[in-house]
């Protein structure tokens, strides 16, 4: 592949230019759109940000690779990718506005210009460890926006075959000078009508290896079903952290797929922050057998909503603390649950407090209250006993002169 020329000689970069074939930044394609920087590269082809000369706008576009142009259905894929694209309009799929082949012999389709990140790039910045209720409904809100999305591309028959978190972009949409996220489905390229087996050969393998169908992957077969198979692995994996089965080989991956015998583990036996409420979920989309599965993707979503709102009010208190769009991610402080220690402790504190308050106010009804004896004449001990001083407490202090010769001249103005 074209990666790797000229990679271990000196002057890799000036190799590379002068035997690579496709566009490079600053060139123009169709004398209309000036690319710039590269974006990236999939199976395919690479992806531009570019400038719409006419329009002065931004967009991104895709051109595909000049190894493709030897298989017959390379190009043949990439015109089909831009065909089902135009038909799909709907705001969780990506746009494509424009699709041709430059007078160079280039093949390109023009694409709006998102911002944000991948899931693949989400899940790799939430780890399962410090995985929360949050990240869990937030998780399941990206699936449910995807959904949405291939809901209309199955009710117009077309599969994708290709779902995995790379192919999925949670784009930043700016609406009313708020921020959302709206999560779009990437890369029709592989995608088909089920009635259309003209550029698909039997038995042969389309798709991401860790997240195909076990039909995809044995005898090239795919309708809805697959899809959603696809999207069961895309769960297991934001939940976990993890594909469903870790093999470095295809084939090794491939026999344990179609193998009843090598069971797919639940989401929470590999994460136990994981509540098991999403097991049945993500396992029955996951079933081997196509009839098992869910049958549509209304019918998957239905239960994937169903299971997160049985969550619990934990994970609604935690929906509303959600950090604003553009913040920092958050880290393992801001994802952990908060202690339930503090209640107790202020319960605790309460308490204490209540009872010095009556401890206090025994002592000084007490003082008030508890007349003082006095020595009775006709006692023995009052006989020879001179008269005892007034009892005086810190509460109660003994009046002042000012104050007795008062009160003694308040009594001798009668007389």
């Amino acid at each position: 592949m074209e990666e790797k020329i000229g990679v271990t000689k000196k002057g890799a970069g000036a190799a590379y230019r002068s035997r690579y074939r496709g566009p490079l930044p600053g060139e123009l394609i169709d004398e209309r759109y000036l690319l710039k920087d590269l974006l990236g590269h999939g199976g395919m082809g690479r992806v531009f940000v570019a400038r719409h000369l006419t329009l002065d706008e931004r967009c991104a576009v895709k051109v595909l690779k000049e190894f493709q142009l030897c298989d017959e259905e390379g190009p043949e894929r990439f015109l089909r990718e831009a065909r089902i694209n135009a038909k799909l309009k709907h705001q969780n799929v990506v746009s494509i506005t424009d699709a041709g082949v430059s007078p160079e012999g280039y093949h390109y389709l023009v694409m709006e210009l998102l911002e944000g990140e991948t899931l693949a790039d989400w899940i790799a910045r939430h780890p399962p460890k410090l995985r929360c209720s949050k990240n869990i409904k937030e998780l399941v809100g990206h699936l449910l926006g995807v959904c949405e999305g291939l809901r209309e591309a199955h009710r117009q028959n077309i599969v994708h075959r290709d779902i995995k978190p790379s192919n999925i972009y949670l784009a930043r949409c700016t609406v009313d000078n708020q921020t959302h996220i709206v999560p779009k489905l990437l890369d029709f390229g592989l995608s088909k009508r089920w009635d259309d087996d003209g550029l698909t050969k039997s038995g042969t393998f389309k798709g991401s290896l860790y997240y195909v169908s076990p039909e995809q992957a044995h005898i090239g077969f795919a309708d809805a079903r697959s899809d959603i198979f696809s999207l069961g692995a895309v769960l297991f994996h934001g939940l976990t952290g993890q594909t469903i089965f870790e093999e470095n080989s295809q084939q090794l991956i491939i026999a344990r797929l179609v193998n009843d015998a090598c069971p797919v583990p639940r989401p929470s036996e590999v994460n136990p922050a994981i509540p098991k409420v999403l097991d049945k979920v993500c396992l029955r989309a996951l079933e081997r057998n196509p009839n098992k599965r869910y049958q549509s993707v209304d019918e998957f979503m239905q239960a994937l909503s169903s299971a997160t709102g049985a969550l619990g009010p934990a994970s609604s208190k935690d929906l509303a603390r959600r950090t604003p769009i553009g913040a920092p991610s958050p880290r393992a402080v801001s994802a952990r649950p908060e202690p339930q220690k503090k209640g107790w402790l202020r319960l605790l504190g309460a308490l204490a407090l209540l009872g010095v308050l009556v401890g206090v106010g025994a002592i000084q009804y007490a003082t008030h209250e508890k007349p003082i004896s006095q020595p009775r004449g006709d006692s023995k001990e009052g006989a020879s006993a001179a008269p005892q001083a007034p009892v005086t407490s810190a509460q109660n202090p003994a009046p002042s002169e000012q104050q007795t010769a008062g009160v003694k001249t308040e009594r001798q103005e009668p007389q």
